[in-house]
């Protein structure tokens, strides 16, 4: 509801319900309100651990929509923290402690993406993207390049060590090789100007898909067979 007029500038933004006009902002306003309240009582319904982080995730968008999005880096790393927040209430849900190497790899590996979708602003957009996005004209492409390139090694090092170090007999080790070809496929489909929206890579792309799946069935077979 915000970001309706900056969305309206969007090739694929536009289409959204609220900027395409399909939905009053009035009746999206009104939704809202009711499916987070449902949503809160849901995750405490759960376990305090979800509702908490349900809460915390919703003072984070509060603050994100008005503020926070408008302040390079700082942007990336509000969508950031809502992805750790996400990880923290799935651990709260089955009820174990958490792993300090999850926050870590998932922390990173989200900047990553969050970063690699500015970038594809950049790129898609032009010189309408600051009309989009206002704190685009503070990052540039090779800039964000460089960003990502930090984060890509960041996260294979953290994911490196937390297979080393949080799992007993060293095995999971064997899932490394396809977290960095699976991060290294996502960077190169980037530079093919992809890397707006994950979800849709993942789909659109078998490569991806494969090493997701190769990925699982080696994380299950340490987990449940060693």
């Amino acid at each position: 509801m915000l970001d309706v007029e900056e969305d309206r500038g969007h090739p694929e933004k536009s289409k959204r319900p609220v900027a395409s006009g399909e939905i009053p902002v009035r009746t999206a306003a009104f939704f809202a309100a009711l499916l987070a309240a449902a949503g809160i009582s849901l995750a405490f319904f759960v376990a305090p651990g979800v509702g908490l982080a349900g809460v915390a995730y919703l003072l984070l968008q509060a603050l994100y929509s008005p503020i926070l999005k408008h302040v390079a880096i700082l942007d990336v790393m509000s969508i950031s923290a809502g992805f750790v927040l996400r990880a923290l209430a799935g651990v709260a849900a089955v009820g174990e402690a958490i792993s300090p190497w999850l926050i870590v790899c998932t922390g990173l590996l989200t900047l990553f993406l969050g970063f690699s979708k500015r970038r594809h602003e950049l790129a898609a957009l032009g010189e309408d993207a600051v009309v989009h996005r206002k704190n685009l004209k503070d990052y540039s492409i090779d800039m964000l390049d460089q960003m990502m390139n930090i984060m890509v090694a960041a996260t294979i090092i953290a994911y490196a060590m937390y297979t080393f170090f949080a799992h007993e007999d060293r095995l999971m080790m064997a899932s490394i090789p396809f977290v960095v070809y699976g991060v290294f496929r996502y960077m190169l489909l980037v530079h093919r100007n992809g890397g707006g929206n994950p979800d849709t890579l993942l789909l659109q792309d078998r490569p991806l898909q494969i090493t997701l799946v190769l990925f699982l069935a080696v994380v299950m077979s340490v987990i449940y067979f060693f």
